[in-house]
């Protein structure tokens, strides 16, 4: 079992950064005394209310008060970011860190778009839908790295992590075999004319202009105004 440290946030975008700086400075150098294994520092952009620093130049200078504990990235927003520059960069912390990098990548990215989808599937059952998009988010949150742990007690940790990118392909693959169909209306529910008529006749006997004065009656000259009949 390995112990990791998260740095976090716990500054409003108000305070001042070297406060931040020092706190997390202090913050590694007392996990790497106290036989943690790794700190992680993850990504996130444009926050409104916290200040996060960017996980690659941090790590880096993080490194020089955890010199036992690995640098992780948790996790790259990588549909968020250039492949290639986000590569060079973890290449260049690993170099820095004397091999003790562990790049993390994830499609958090794309959660915003998949509940959109996901809320666009029908109005009559969005509630479930977002329940099981939601619940199957906290299964993979809770369970997946315990599963990918156990694997990599068998395969490696390397061949374990294929798991959730084999997971991602398989959900693209049966991604259109899901898609719903636009609802149609069956042929016996179509709508009736002559119960359209019936509705119309009805509508017009219970309104005023219909009320009928004893000089429209029959073989009585007519003043009032007829309905129209369409």
């Amino acid at each position: 079992m390995k112990f990791a440290i998260l740095l976090t946030t716990i500054h409003s975008g108000a305070s001042d950064p070297r406060v931040q700086r020092r706190e997390h400075e202090e913050l590694v150098h007392a996990a790497d005394e106290l036989g943690f294994d790794v700190m992680v520092a993850g990504q996130h952009f444009l926050g409104a209310e916290l200040r996060y620093f960017q996980p690659v130049p941090w790590l880096t200078h993080m490194a020089r008060f955890g010199p036992r504990l690995r640098t992780a990235t948790g996790i790259i927003l990588l549909p968020l970011v250039n492949a290639v520059e986000t590569a060079e960069q973890v290449a260049t912390l690993d170099v820095l860190t004397d091999g003790r990098a562990v790049f993390g990548v994830g499609l958090s990215g794309i959660v915003p778009q998949i509940f959109t989808a996901a809320g666009n599937l029908g109005a009559s059952n969005q509630g479930a839908v977002m329940a099981r998009i939601v619940g199957a988010g906290y299964l993979g949150l809770l369970a997946g790295p315990a599963v990918i742990g156990w694997l990599s007690h068998y395969v490696g940790i390397t061949n374990a992590l294929i798991m959730p990118l084999a997971f991602c392909v398989v959900g693209i693959t049966l991604a259109s075999q899901v898609t719903p169909n636009q609802p149609t209306t069956p042929p016996d529910l179509a709508p009736d004319v002559h119960e359209q008529a019936a509705s119309l006749a009805r509508r017009r006997m219970s309104s005023s202009d219909l009320m009928t004065p004893a000089s429209c009656w029959p073989g009585a000259e007519c003043r009032c105004p007829l309905p129209d009949a369409t």
